[in-house]
């Protein structure tokens, strides 16, 4: 069919009374042996990318229909144009098969783009994207990842098809234009049209084609080629073929594809071919889109909107170019779904554009990217701004092959009689313009999750990247803290000259793109973010709480009280693994990216935020130790906590305990933890958080911990609160004191020996003045029991306050009231310990328990005068 084209025949076809008969055959000659050897090539992408609509050699042809359409028959064309718009339009997708490497998927997998689409695709399957998974998936993994690598390359690939050799059954080399002198003469040229396709259009006239690359040698001195008139053709010519001939009934039955796909197929199935009128070409359906087909008809919209745009885009750089423009101008009915119903006909239901979408993205980033999303926290700003530069500078150090703890990061805040500015610089990689303007305010869109990041940094993704930001959002927290901001920034690689300044007057006004003044580059950092703070008051101290909540309300102001947070500042960073110099008025201190050894003293400090509590510092600073797994990934650096430590500050309590996300210590950490360990948080504005620490690693940590709290440095309250939390997180207590029972201190192996024998517990309470029950701990059991003998299965369990009471209210005077009786476990009230003796027991007797409220004799020894009966719980195995 592509014979019958006007832009063959008027071109390539044998022409009468043509003078130049022997070179138009030359190139017909040459066009149809490569069309032989492509028509076998893009036979077999179905193979390799399942669910696509048709691309063999039926499509190829196809274009130079939708070309002749498009273009009009007084479109001017030269024998040599044509030959060069046909081997594009022939190479233009042949990438999208593994035969189109020589070296066959090995070269594929060779490639930076395999390598960041198997990890992607191993961290979308929760699998982790080690350099092995990434070479050798798993199979069924692997065709997706075949796909989407040969999607991203193939129009690259197309470019050096003309050029490329395969080995022949006797050894010869074989390539697709046999003709020699004409792949010397256009291979380049058809490679880079073909390439063209995948370009944003603006491209092509950039400077990558050419307007007049002059004809063989063989040819007349006129048949020059305008290689942007050709790559303008091939990709209108493309985009408009959408028909029956693509999705044909049959093949869609076989190949049954699924998802998006599906809903291509499907328009694509219905769709005659179309026609042109005046200057507008048509698609029309003879059969209508049914209800349960509304999500094909959409892509079909979608799709002929985005061909109206490649039209007319098209003919604006034709026009630019002074070239004759095409004759289709529009596609008809694509200014409006009703319009377009009129052709892509549909049934029982209407085609209204009710899309979800943002009418005011600006008030959105203002509000969602704000305090809406923040609260009064005024510090989260601050953090978002060094998390930033922390992803940055991790992703430098892959990128330039950097040690783990090379970089760095600095805070200032200026003062000056009129403003106060807050700046962050790092080494990071840097921005380009590109990413200036387009990933950095896409809010809700995370540059590193994108594939914006291939494209900017390929390979980056693939190389064990782990960044903090994935919700896209955490520049707009900025604004919280002033209208004027400004980002100064080049890519690592390029030069100081190349650095260019993205200004806010504010959020509400469209930023301006600038070169920087010469004070405003720093030669040794790459990126700066300031922002002028406001000189506004702040309601109270709360509204300001940088890390945890409570406080007491007291006006501030936000330029005199953002200053003034250093140690907040010092403690938020306490876990990051890159050098932070933080600079305020008057103060300096410098964060090492050593922070797992850094002396232990000095960590603990940070952790405190500067209220240094020495007894405390004493107590825990030897105990810290480095959490790892078996790999040497660090999961954080803590000790046990043997006392509690609540100092006091205008802020409320500091708490020596954090998790941290990426380093950043963003929500408090458990009770039994004094350092930092690791976490993950699925919450936007990282107000809380939970611990990732695997059980193996805490339990091998809390082991540890038990060794090291001994007798002649610790108390009995701390050792037997360390051994309580040691076992509550899985380690083993050791020879540390774990509960009371028959009169002494025992180890937990020692306790389990006793009850696995007795198989009886008697546990102590205590009743109040209002004949409530209490349970008894072992720093409340008193010199009544303890001077005398207890029977050996008498207990008493975790270091506690009084008067934690044993049942719920509702329950205790029906509990009590008649002894003995036996006690439901759910209505019980535990303390931590008691709760933890129950669980032991449970596992050793293995059955349900049978607990028994009872006043009885706990002593053994025989005396004159019996000793009162005790209150306790009688616990057995049922």
């Amino acid at each position: 069919m592509f014979e019958k084209s006007f832009l063959w025949r008027s071109t390539l076809a044998a022409q009468q009374n043509d003078e130049f008969v022997q070179q138009r055959e030359r190139l017909r000659t040459a066009y149809l042996s490569l069309r032989d050897n492509a028509k076998q090539l893009v036979s077999l992408i179905p193979s390799d990318c399942q669910g696509l609509t048709v691309h063999d050699v039926t499509h190829l042809d196809a274009l130079w229909e939708m070309g002749s359409l498009i273009c009009g028959d007084r479109f001017e064309l030269n024998p040599s144009e044509a030959f060069v718009f046909g081997a594009a339009v022939l190479l233009h997708d042949a990438g999208m098969s593994i035969a189109s490497y020589p070296g066959g998927l090995s070269q594929l997998v060779e490639t930076t783009e395999w390598r960041d689409n198997a990890a992607s695709v191993l961290k979308k399957n929760s699998i982790p994207a080690t350099p092995e998974a990434i070479t050798n998936p798993p199979g069924t993994l692997r065709g997706e990842i075949v796909f989407q690598t040969l999607r991203d390359l193939h129009a690259r690939h197309a470019e050096e098809l003309a050029s490329v050799q395969w080995q022949g059954r006797t050894g010869a080399q074989l390539r697709l234009i046999e003709d020699q002198e004409i792949r010397t003469a256009f291979g380049s040229s058809i490679g880079r049209i073909a390439h063209s396709h995948h370009w944003p259009i603006n491209r092509l006239v950039g400077g990558s084609l050419t307007p007049r690359l002059g004809a063989p040698a063989f040819a007349p001195t006129a048949w020059t080629v305008n290689e942007i008139k050709i790559a303008c053709m091939l990709r209108c010519a493309d985009a408009a073929h959408m028909d029956r001939r693509r999705a044909p009934s049959l093949t869609y039955a076989l190949t049954k594809p699924q998802g998006v796909s599906d809903d291509h197929w499907r328009f694509q199935n219905k769709l005659n071919k179309p026609t042109v009128e005046a200057d507008s070409i048509t698609y029309a359906t003879g059969e209508p889109f049914e209800l349960s087909e509304a999500r094909a008809w959409w892509l079909c919209y979608d799709t002929l909107t985005m061909l109206d745009n490649e039209i007319r885009k098209s003919n604006s750089v034709l026009r630019d170019s002074d070239v004759s423009t095409f004759a289709v101008k529009q596609v008809a009915g694509t200014s409006d779904p009703i319009a377009l119903s009129r052709y892509i006909r549909v049934n029982g239901w209407k085609p209204v554009n009710a899309e979800i979408r943002v009418s005011n993205p600006v008030h959105l980033a203002q509000t969602l990217g704000g305090r809406n999303l923040y609260g009064n926290n005024l510090l989260a700003p601050v953090r978002e701004l060094l998390q930033n530069a922390t992803d940055s500078v991790r992703a430098r150090r892959l990128v330039s092959k950097r040690s783990n703890t090379w970089g760095s990061i600095r805070l200032r805040i200026d003062n000056t009689s009129t403003s106060t500015w807050l700046h962050v610089d790092d080494t990071g990689i840097g921005m380009s313009e590109a990413t200036l303007t387009g990933a950095l305010l896409d809010f809700g869109s995370s540059f590193w999750r994108t594939h914006a990041l291939r494209d900017e940094w390929p390979g980056l993704e693939s190389s064990g990247l782990q960044v903090i930001g994935k919700f896209g959002i955490g520049f707009f927290s900025i604004f919280l803290l002033g209208d004027q901001v400004k980002v100064i920034s080049r890519r690592c690689d390029a030069g100081v000259v190349d650095a260019k300044v993205l200004e806010f007057e504010s959020i509400r006004s469209r930023p301006i793109l600038r070169l920087p003044d010469p004070d405003e580059v720093l030669e040794d950092y790459v990126t700066t973010v300031s922002v002028k703070l406001n000189d506004r008051l702040v309601a109270n101290e709360e509204e300001a709480e940088p890390l945890y909540r409570g406080g007491t309300p007291r006006t501030i102001q936000l330029s005199a009280w953002l200053p003034k947070q250093l140690n907040r500042i010092v403690k938020l960073v306490s876990g990051v693994d890159v050098d932070i110099t933080i600079e305020v008025p008057h103060q300096k201190y410098q964060h090492s990216a050593n922070w797992t050894t850094i002396e232990p003293r000095q960590f603990l400090t940070e952790l405190l935020a500067g209220s240094v509590d020495v007894d405390f510092l004493n107590a825990h600073f030897p105990l810290l130790r480095v959490l790892r797994d078996e790999n040497g990934t660090i999961f954080g650096r803590a000790g046990i906590a043997l006392s509690e430590y609540y100092q006091r500050t205008p802020l409320g309590r500091t708490i020596p305990s954090g998790i941290s996300v990426g380093g950043f210590n963003v929500a408090r950490g458990p009770d039994w933890c004094v350092g930092i360990l690791s976490g993950e948080t699925s919450d936007a504005s990282r107000g809380s958080a939970t611990h990732n620490v695997p059980k193996e690693v805490l339990a091998a940590w809390a082991s540890e911990q038990a060794k090291l709290i001994t007798e002649d440095r610790f108390g009995l309250q701390e050792r037997t609160r360390g051994a309580e939390w040691i076992d509550s997180i899985g380690g083993d207590p050791g020879d540390l004191p774990f509960v009371f029972c028959g009169g002494a201190l025992l180890t937990k192996a020692k306790f389990l020996e006793v009850m696995s024998s007795g198989r009886k517990a008697f546990f102590l309470l205590d009743a109040a003045y209002d004949e409530s029950i209490h349970w008894v701990s072992i720093n409340s059991i008193g010199l009544p029991i303890l001077s005398r003998q207890l029977l050996p299965y008498v207990c008493a369990a975790g270091w506690q306050s009084r008067n934690v009471r044993v049942f719920l209210d509702d329950d205790n005077e029906d509990y009590v009231s008649a002894p003995p009786k036996e006690v439901d476990q759910s209505r019980l009230k535990f303390t931590d310990g008691a709760a933890r003796m129950f669980d032991l027991l449970t596992e050793l007797w293995g059955c349900p328990l049978k607990i028994t409220l009872d006043r009885t004799q706990i002593f053994a020894t025989a005396q004159y005068r019996a000793p009162p009966e005790r209150w306790v719980l009688i616990v057995e195995p049922r």
